[in-house]
């Protein structure tokens, strides 16, 4: 016997249990969650639904089923004034049971409401069947707005559908919800536009406790809520009121994956179009502040920080260091939530997350074997798609791989990589000292020819070579940015001997300490 799943009011499911249960297994769902899980798991044939607010979760809902491919017949309904339910369902070409459906919901509540099919066609479309819903001129009308439209051309649209703009002031709240394929619209789409005039009107009376306004759908997937601004004396009453209404349209546009924009303050409607082309470009800002509940523009600057490429390289350099030698580090956990939540998210900068995410492949893949999930390969690069998802989210994705691959490194990264990260902790520590290979090798309790085997292996360089390495280069540092006399650098970096200092620095750099230093004053006083 096939499946019927349930969500509705109680005295309602329980009419509707009594009536499908001769034809199908009855289950009851406990909310827009909860249908996913009880559909999937029975594989149900036939989905019930009863608008609840706020309907942003029937639409994650439907858009779960899709992403699940799952397609069940759905009959989707809302309890309105008089006793009437209106309702939507999926059409009989695709769902054989769509006639059977609703024939049965007819008799479980016919006797105790007045039940009403609802169609969403064009206004051309005619149909004495039902009830239709169909708005093309009124929303062309406000889409135009958007678009750039005359002063001329506004006051007739404005006469001719009876909008309700002010003209003192507007702010623009797009919702827009992640892309999806809608496999199955031709049989879903009046279920679709049933979902999405309701959450049209929950966001009028979201607005509607401000100063009012019109909403209308730019396509399937984007919605547009124009809002009045509010003229008061007093800016404290104004606020208050104005947090109150987004916090209403918040809730009634809180969907899962999906994107809620608020423009600036636009002063007419000359303005809509500057503001619409803002919301196009600064959309994409998404994916770093989705902690936000609704993204405005007004505030992006100011939660922009800039940040320089070096910065973000800097923390790369420690968490390739780690990821190399040392994996089970604790610091490399924390490196890696330091990059992505401390420097890449205030950043806002896609150049520098696609630099940084390139970086981190690069050495996991080299890292992974064929018992590990590649999973990182799940982030999606296109900024289409990704900013849908959140930084946060890519950072949990990636922090668990490292986590899974700390737990299966073991001995296996716990013996060379990190005796040399070990070893080249203590040099730079002890730089500035006289200290050999034997020290080195004594404070990792190793063997002198050990230590040198291992750094030959994994680094193709000897022990002293990497520290006479680290010394000139610190050296460097000391004579680019002080003005310290040749032999105290040397004392500082652990060449007790000026000359041979001298002559080791030419030899690496290039040039003689003086050479080098000339050259670092020349290069500040052009940068100056």
């Amino acid at each position: 016997m096939e499946t019927a799943v349930i969500y509705a009011d109680k005295g309602i499911a329980e009419r509707l249990e009594r009536e499908f249960s001769a034809a199908f297994e009855v289950k009851l769902a406990r909310s827009y969650e909860d249908c996913l899980a009880v559909t999937a798991a029975s594989r149900a044939a036939v989905l019930i639904l009863q608008a609840k607010s706020p309907v942003a979760g029937a639409q994650d809902l439907m858009c779960d089923l899709q992403l699940a491919r799952i397609f069940p017949a759905v009959l989707f309904f809302e309890e309105r004034p008089e006793r009437e339910l209106q309702y939507t369902a999926t059409g009989p070409f695709t769902h054989l049971r769509s006639v059977e459906v609703e024939s049965l919901f007819y008799r479980a509540l016919g006797a105790g409401y007045t039940c009403t099919k609802r169609y969403f066609r064009t206004t051309a479309w005619k149909n004495s069947e039902g009830f239709y819903g169909g708005r093309t001129g009124f929303d062309e009308a406000l889409k135009e707005l958007l678009r750039g439209c005359t002063r001329e051309e506004y006051a007739i649209y404005k006469k001719e559908y009876g909008l309700d703009l002010r003209d003192r002031g507007f702010y623009l709240y797009f919702w827009d919800f992640q892309y999806i394929e809608y496999m199955e619209h031709r049989s879903y789409k009046d279920i679709y536009n049933h979902i999405g005039s309701i959450m049209i009107r929950e966001c009028r009376q979201a607005i509607s406790q401000y100063n009012g306004g019109e909403g209308f759908y730019i396509d399937l997937l984007r919605l547009c809520i124009i809002i009045n601004d509010l003229p008061l004396a007093s800016e404290a009453n104004k606020s208050a009121r104005f947090e109150a209404m987004l916090q209403a349209l918040a809730r009634a546009t809180g969907c899962k994956k999906a994107i809620r924009y608020l423009s600036k303050r636009v002063p007419d409607t000359d303005g809509l179009r500057d503001a619409y082309d803002a919301y196009a470009k600064e959309k994409g800002d998404a994916f770093f502040v989705r902690n936000k509940k609704i993204i405005r523009s007004s505030q992006l600057e100011r939660l922009r920080r800039e940040t320089e490429l070096p910065v973000v390289q800097g923390v790369l350099d420690e968490i390739t260091r780690l990821l190399r030698y040392d994996i089970r580090n604790p610091k490399l956990q924390k490196s890696l939530r330091r990059l992505y939540l401390e420097v890449l998210k205030p950043a806002m900068s896609y150049s520098l997350y696609y630099f940084s995410v390139a970086v981190l492949c690069a050495e996991l893949v080299r890292l992974m074997d064929e018992s590990v999930d590649r999973e990182l390969l799940h982030v999606n690069l296109s900024p289409g798609m990704i900013q849908f998802s959140s930084i946060e989210e890519q950072y949990d994705t990636v922090s668990a791989l490292i986590f899974r691959l700390q737990e299966q490194a073991g001995k296996k990264y716990k013996s060379k990589k990190s005796l040399i990260l070990k070893a080249m902790d203590y040099m730079e520590e002890n730089y500035g000292q006289e200290i050999t290979v034997s020290d080195i090798a004594g404070a990792l309790y190793i063997s002198n020819v050990y230590l040198n085997q291992i750094f030959k292996s994994e680094l193709n360089t000897s022990v002293i070579k990497h520290l006479i390495t680290l010394r000139i280069e610190k050296a460097k540092e000391l004579r680019a940015d002080t003005d310290e006399l040749i032999y105290c650098v040397a004392e500082k970096t652990g060449f007790h001997d000026a000359r041979h200092f001298s002559k080791t620095f030419k030899r690496m750099v290039g040039q003689t300490p003086l050479e080098y230093r000339r050259g670092a004053q020349k290069n500040i006083v052009l940068d100056t």
